[in-house]
C-alpha cells in the first residue's frame, strides 16, 4: 500500500512539473493571453489587477 501511494505521489509531481513547463513555454513563445483579449486598440493605460481589467483615469 505504501509503495502504491509513493508511486502515485511521484506521478502527481511529474504531472504538475509537466503542466508548469508547458504553461511556461506557452507564455514565453505564444504571448500573454491578456494582451490578446485586450486587442490592439488599447494602450498601456489598461492594467491587470486582481484578475480584472481596469482602465486608469
Amino acid at each position: 500500500m505504501l509503495a502504491f501511494v509513493l508511486q502515485r505521489l511521484i506521478q502527481a509531481v511529474m504531472v504538475m512539473v509537466s503542466v508548469a513547463f508547458i504553461a511556461f513555454l506557452l507564455f514565453q513563445y505564444v504571448g500573454d493571453p491578456v494582451l490578446f483579449m485586450l486587442g490592439q486598440g488599447n494602450h498601456i493605460e489598461v492594467i491587470m489587477k486582481d484578475g480584472k481589467i481596469y482602465k486608469q483615469d
